[in-house]
């Protein structure tokens, strides 16, 4: 009899199987599990146990997959990094993850829900609570009318990961719509600062986009997305951005719709051999 902590959650043919749960090999074999992309990691591990406890408690608080998954990782990393300290040649290699996340109606994209178009001015934006209301990449609207000379807008929040994001946008140039780089699971401030130059039809407008962000790491490589449906339906999978790890719906979102995913991605690690 072994046992090991689930690092990652991953869809099985009786569900979801939650990332810190306890795995025990005479009662759930493990097989399907490392080959549908879970990771297992010993039950003795004390990092991963510490970290294994605390994640069920987030599950039984109704905490997000995004976030209990990124605790585990964290924890995983965490303990081989430890372990290549003590031992003499670290190895790279890539684990094969799939997921699953659900979308409950994202708006469709605009312009002001998360910041109505306001005249631009230095300091802190009043942003709307809890926006955005699904993870997604954020739409800046600049008005730009009076030749401004200088000044940034810096964004700061939480991705659909768990992890900080900042993005800083210059407010210099014609007027246009910016999208982030990123999806923004949380805007936790946006602040306009070096002003110059503006006038009074200068505006700002923060709303969302259409791409939606999945839960995955960072350092995420090879992500693809090989299923998709709305209201239960399936469609055609929309447009996959890898580098921000975002995927766009075919159906554009409309604030009622609900969207399901399926993928998979590499996750590169090292690990060290004696």
């Amino acid at each position: 009899m072994s046992q090991f902590y689930l690092i990652n959650s991953i869809m099985t043919g009786s569900g979801l199987l939650k990332s810190g749960k306890l795995i025990d090999d005479t009662i759930i074999p493990t097989g399907p599990i490392t080959s549908g992309g879970g990771l297992l990691v010993a039950s003795s591990d004390a990092t991963v146990a510490a970290a294994a406890l605390v994640v069920q408690q987030m599950w039984l608080q109704g905490k997000g997959q995004s976030e209990c998954d990124a605790v585990m990782l964290a924890a995983y990393e965490s303990s081989q990094a430890a372990y290549e300290l003590a031992h003499d040649t670290p190895v790279a290699a890539s684990l094969n993850i799939s997921g699953y996340a659900v979308f409950n109606k994202p708006l469709a994209a605009e312009l002001i829900s998360v910041f109505g178009d306001a005249t631009m001015a230095a300091g802190a934006l009043a942003l709307v609570a809890n926006h955005p209301n699904t993870p997604c990449k954020l739409q800046v609207r600049l008005t730009c009318i009076g030749g401004i000379t200088a000044g940034t807008v810096t964004l700061i929040g939480i991705g659909a990961d768990g992890a900080a994001l900042t993005q800083v946008i210059p407010l210099t140039g014609a007027t246009r719509t910016v999208v982030t780089d990123d999806a923004y699971a949380i805007l936790t401030s946006a602040t306009i600062a070096a002003l110059a130059g503006n006038v009074a039809g200068d505006h700002i407008g923060i709303g969302v986009g259409s791409a939606l962000g999945l839960p995955v790491p960072s350092s995420a490589t090879s992500l693809s997305v090989y299923k998709a449906t709305v209201d239960a339906v399936m469609e055609a999978v929309g447009t996959v951005d890898g580098v921000a790890r975002t995927v766009a719906p075919t159906t554009a979102g409309n604030g009622t719709h609900v969207y399901e995913f399926w993928y998979r991605y590499a996750f590169p690690h090292t690990h060290a051999m004696s």
